[in-house]
């Protein structure tokens, strides 16, 4: 099993070096009698496509004819995704310390309104987005609680959206590592 690993990085190490060596220092001018619209006619294979330029155009053009994908290698940038997900989860603490404050107060005041805005939304958003003649909240702390709700929803929304995408996700093997075996 292990000469089998061997075997594979080296042959991993072989295509890394093939691909290097894709990269020369001159990358010959572009063609612009090139016809793009060539490539829709599947006929007309025998063209050379042109060559990309040096730097990120030709590092894609080749990670993408890599038909196994061994060579797509990307970041994921952890440290910069954690340190993200914790500042997130700061502010959504603050926003939940201010939540809870504002509930203790609520049931302080223990008024009607307040009881019918914790237990239904309808009237909740009707005292929130009413205003005066002038333009003011006719229940400024209603309309107040509700940017909350809405605050907190949107960085619940974008926490969820960044978890998801950095850590929830199943990590890929690393190479050299055996996948077959399960431990």
């Amino acid at each position: 099993m292990a000469a089998l690993r061997l075997s594979t990085v080296l042959y991993q190490i072989e295509n890394v070096a093939e691909w290097l060596r894709a990269f020369p220092l001159f990358t010959p001018p572009h063609n612009p009698a090139y016809d793009f619209a060539a490539d829709m006619n599947p006929s007309i294979n025998s063209l050379d496509k042109p060559i990309p330029i040096q730097g990120f155009p030709r590092v894609a053009d080749k990670i993408a004819q890599d038909p196994d994908n061994t060579s797509t290698i990307f970041r994921r940038f952890d440290r910069l995704s954690a340190r993200n997900l914790l500042f997130l989860e700061a502010q959504l603490a603050e926003l939940e310390a201010r939540q809870n404050k504002s509930d203790e107060q609520d049931l302080i005041a223990a008024s009607l309104t307040t009881i019918e805005c914790h237990s239904d939304w309808r009237k909740f958003e009707a005292y929130a987005t009413e205003r005066n003649g002038d333009g003011s909240f006719t229940k400024p702390e209603q309309a107040a609680k509700m940017e909350l709700a809405l605050e907190i929803k949107e960085k619940l929304n974008e926490y969820r959206k960044s978890k998801y995408m950095d850590f929830d996700r199943k990590p890929l093997p690393r190479i050299g590592h055996d996948i077959t075996t399960k431990n």
